[in-house]
C-alpha cells in the first residue's frame, strides 16, 4: 500500500482514482487538500477539496470525515473571500447533517454560517 512519506497526497489520490480505489482516493485527496491548506494555497486545497466532495457522493464516509470535508471546504471559500459559495457548502452540510441525523454536524453547519455571516459584515 502506498503511504503519504512515499509520495505526495494528491499524486497518490490520483492513481488510487485512475484505479478505481475511491475510499483511498478520497482520504488522499481530503489530505492532499489540508497540506495545501496549510501552506495557504487555497485554489490548490480548493481543487482537492472539490475532488474529495465528488467522490464522496460515491462510497461510504464516516460522519467524522465528511465534517472535516465540509469544514475544510468552507475555510478555504473563506481565505478566499468567496463568501457566498461557502454559504452554499454550509448549507449544503446542513441538508446532509438531517438526512445523517447528525447533530454533531448540524451544529458544526450552523456554526459556520454564523462566522460566515459575521465574517461577511467586516
Amino acid at each position: 500500500m502506498l503511504s503519504i512519506t512515499a509520495a505526495p497526497a494528491a499524486e497518490i489520490a490520483y492513481h488510487a482514482h485512475a484505479a478505481h480505489h475511491d475510499e483511498t482516493a478520497f482520504q488522499y485527496w481530503l489530505q492532499a487538500g489540508d497540506n495545501a491548506l496549510d501552506s495557504f494555497v487555497v485554489a490548490d486545497a480548493l481543487d482537492y477539496y472539490e475532488k474529495a466532495h465528488r467522490i464522496s457522493a460515491s462510497i461510504t464516509i464516516g460522519n467524522p470525515d465528511l465534517v472535516r470535508l465540509f469544514e475544510q471546504r468552507i475555510k478555504a471559500l473563506e481565505l478566499a473571500r468567496n463568501y457566498a459559495d461557502a454559504l452554499k457548502v454550509s448549507r449544503e452540510m446542513l441538508t446532509i447533517a438531517n438526512k445523517r441525523n447528525s447533530a454533531t454536524m448540524e451544529c458544526a453547519a450552523t456554526l459556520a454560517q454564523a462566522v460566515l455571516f459575521i465574517a461577511e459584515q467586516t
